[in-house]
């Protein structure tokens, strides 16, 4: 095992890691996004008053380990541009930061080409009851169970 090309037998399939893709001259091939987590100091909005004497606290972002190697989904969907007939998928998170105020995230929807996305609008369908149509992101807080 040579110290600067890795283990020629053996890939342990991760881009900058001792015995990955780039140890092995195949960057170029890697065919996917590095993805390490991201830390930010931001000032948590539950403490101070009126937004003077906050804490500030480091925000680390958290990366999902459960996402790699599963299939990208294929979203085939002609909506003829009625916001009605939007199709509504389900991203597969890969990284979630709670910045006290709001959640910075990253989310896969599918293999592409998408041909577009549906603006964020209430819309009235034919029952002439009003839909709110507009992305979002599901958070869950607490234990389910308690």
């Amino acid at each position: 095992m040579s110290r600067t090309r890795g283990d020629p037998t053996s890939c342990d399939y991760y881009l900058e890691s001792a015995n990955g893709c780039q140890v092995h001259g195949m960057s170029p091939y890697f065919g996917g996004h590095q993805a390490d987590p991201q830390g930010v100091v931001i000032k948590d909005d539950s403490t101070g008053f009126l937004g003077f004497g906050r804490n500030t606290v480091t925000a680390t972002s958290i990366i999902s380990d459960t996402v790699w190697g599963l299939a990208l989904p294929e979203i085939w969907c002609n909506s003829g541009g009625n916001p009605l007939f939007a199709f509504l998928a389900t991203a597969m998170m890969v990284d979630y930061r709670d910045e006290s105020g709001y959640a910075d995230s990253l989310g896969i929807l599918g293999a592409g080409p998408l041909g577009g996305f549906t603006a964020s609008m209430v819309v009235t369908n034919a029952a002439r009851c009003l839909r709110e149509l507009l992305p979002k992101l599901r958070e869950s807080h607490g234990n389910a169970a308690g």
